[in-house]
């Protein structure tokens, strides 16, 4: 929460207000999946922010989500009021009434729904106005109103290979309506160069969408080359990688051994063995690197908040402890993708497979030392092992851990290890649904509707012939019942699983392997960014903005908009092997940070500053 909404709430006196803005949109879904962090923005940067929307008919929210939002912008101090918007854009009736009611609001002359937080009834000093009918009403309402106006245009239907009555009727429209605009905020490049040459607003940007939290969606916080940077190392520098408490029964000590042991092989100088921990030890650990002549190769990081962006710039993971019960730093680590080097002990023996995953060994340095330099000297081995370690913990049952179920919830919210959280969302997800644990899973999220295109989706799961992939469809809309009977028709029930809106989307994506977005078309796709963060693989379409993250044989497949249901089947097969699955996970969840809340947040405070 910003810290002016804090002050507000807290009673404390306010600051001065810098002017009055509306933030319009037709359906009240908008507001709460898109405009959320703007109107907490406008309020930060002292604003007085209203919202005028149809909160009643026409959006995916239910009943319940409606209700949280109204609570919500009450909390925020906004004022809202209720438009007639209808999502039929030839309803030039119901947009004359809608262009009524928000004339009204604009002149001061509408109730809110809530109680009313602006006494001051004076104009405003610009309109936010979103999606295409309330961009549209908005805008002409504004004008009327001689109040400078924003338009975040969420995907132009008019877009390359858009049908020919897009053209026809949305591109006249928006050509006009653009003559009314003082700044046009497109949220993919197509979008922005088409409105740079085509349209006529004072001023064009481009914002990639509202970003993606990754306070509460992501694997990492920082490009691993930009954390590599930030730890001092070179490029060409390899990390191996401890975490845990620098005690006796960790057994870093043996480690540093065993590295002393490989100073002389010419290798070594780019060697660099990192330990993420606090303890007892650590002075003696330091003093024992010292005098073995490997002090500048052995760095203490001490406890790591941000333990996530660690284990993903690493290359090798050791772990050569006397005793376990759950070893969590190891699961985390082989989630990461990481070949491991362990020690043969309970714990790290149900999850490490000799030779395929890593090496198990005695704890002797001599053979630590061995298995360190057969990994560092190949590169393929590491990539093969880290993603057979990677799929190997994702399918490990966590039922045999028993006891050590709090432990995971401790170790996950506690020491920041969010990949164990993720592999215990996936457990849960999957039992609930009766999914295997071995089963390759995609997921879908978005409206059931006729753009979102899911049919395909579930003409190509009858395509493939593999009772082990699943896939799971989260959303709700008016193609329910339709998608329904088809799956029963295909005999895909129980394959197909339609889960409706959930609000907890981010436990579904831990339970998933890829993702997967045929839109026929898309402004940016915010659900796609989220599960990038998730370090899911993507299967997309080549609509609108979805471009310009997802890219083929990078994030995962991009197929053309004539595409057929075979090429998504081939799609399928080829991200579901292993090192595949690896690499367009690993790119994904790095590709991701570029669209990162913080930069968008930066940008859009740049556009409300200039109007």
């Amino acid at each position: 929460m910003y810290k002016y909404e804090k002050n507000r709430l807290k009673g404390r006196k306010e600051k001065k207000s810098k002017g009055k803005v509306l933030v319009v949109a037709s359906v009240a879904s908008m507001i709460d999946q898109f405009n959320i962090p703007n109107i907490r923005l406008l309020i930060s940067m002292g604003y007085e922010t209203d919202v005028a929307c149809n909160f009643y008919k026409g959006s995916t929210c239910t009943d319940e989500k409606i209700k949280e939002l109204l609570d919500l912008l009450k909390q925020l101090h906004a004022d809202c009021y209720q438009i007639d918007f209808e999502r039929n854009a030839a309803d030039f009736k119901a947009a004359f009434r809608a262009f009524r009611q928000l004339d009204d609001v604009m002149k001061g002359n509408a109730e809110p729904l809530n109680e009313r937080f602006h006494k001051n009834r004076s104009r405003y000093t610009f309109v936010h106005a979103h999606s295409p009918i309330g961009g549209a009403v908005g805008r002409i309402a504004a004008k009327h109103n001689h109040v400078k106006c924003i338009y975040t245009a969420h995907g132009f239907h008019f877009y390359d290979g858009a049908p020919v009555r897009n053209w026809l009727f949305y591109y006249p429209a928006e050509w006009l309506l653009s003559y009314m605009t003082d700044i046009l905020i497109t949220i993919n490049r197509q979008d922005y160069r088409r409105a740079q040459r085509k349209l006529h607003a004072k001023k064009v940007v481009y914002i990639p969408g509202v970003g993606v939290d990754t306070a509460k969606f992501g694997m990492i916080k920082t490009k691993p080359q930009a954390k590599r940077t930030q730890l001092g190392m070179r490029a060409d520098d390899m990390m191996i990688l401890s975490v845990g408490e620098l005690n006796e029964n960790k057994n870093h000590a043996a480690v540093i051994r065993a590295m002393a042991l490989l100073k002389e092989e010419p290798f070594f100088e780019h060697i660099q063995y990192m330990v993420c921990g606090t303890g007892s030890m650590e002075y003696g650990l330091k003093e024992l690197s010292e005098n073995l002549g490997i002090g500048n190769h052995v760095r203490f990081l001490g406890f790591r908040p941000d333990i996530s962006d660690i284990y993903a710039c690493a290359d090798i993971f050791i772990f050569l402890s006397k005793r376990e019960g759950l070893p969590a730093s190891l699961m985390e680590a082989m989630a990461s993708g990481l070949p491991v080097i362990c020690s043969d002990i309970r714990g790290n023996t149900d999850l490490v497979k000799h030779h395929k995953t890593g090496f198990i060994c005695s704890g002797d340095e001599k053979e630590a030392a061995c298995l360190i330099k057969k990994l560092a000297c190949s590169r393929s081995l590491r990539r093969k092992m880290g993603a057979a370690a990677s799929m190997s913990v994702r399918r490990f049952d966590l039922s045999r851990l028993n006891g050590f179920m709090n432990d995971i919830y401790g170790k996950s919210i506690g020491e920041g290890y969010c990949r164990l959280a993720a592999l215990l969302d996936r457990w849960n997800i999957r039992k609930q649904y009766q999914i295997p644990l071995d089963a390759f899973v995609l997921i879908s999220a978005g409206e059931l509707n006729r753009n979102k295109n899911h049919k395909i989706i579930i003409e190509m799961m009858a395509e493939i012939q593999d009772d082990k992939v699943y896939c799971i469809v989260c959303g709700r809309g008016k193609y329910k019942k339709k998608y329904e009977k088809l799956i029963q028709k295909e005999g895909l029930e129980g394959r197909v699983i339609l889960t409706g809106f959930q609000r907890q989307i981010i436990t579904y994506y831990h339970a998933a392997d890829a993702f997967i977005l045929p839109s026929k078309r898309e402004g940016l796709g915010m659900a796609a960014l989220e599960a990038m963060s998730e370090g899911l693989p993507l299967i997309t379409s080549d609509a609108g903005g979805i471009t310009d993250y997802s890219k083929n044989g990078v994030t995962g497949y991009v197929i053309p908009k004539d595409g057929k249901i075979k090429d998504y089947v081939h799609a399928v097969k080829s991200i579901k092997k292993k090192q595949n699955w690896i690499f367009y996970s690993q790119n994904a969840m790095s590709r991701v940070l570029n669209f990162e809340i913080k930069e968008v947040e930066k940008k859009m405070a740049e556009v409300f500053a200039s109007i």
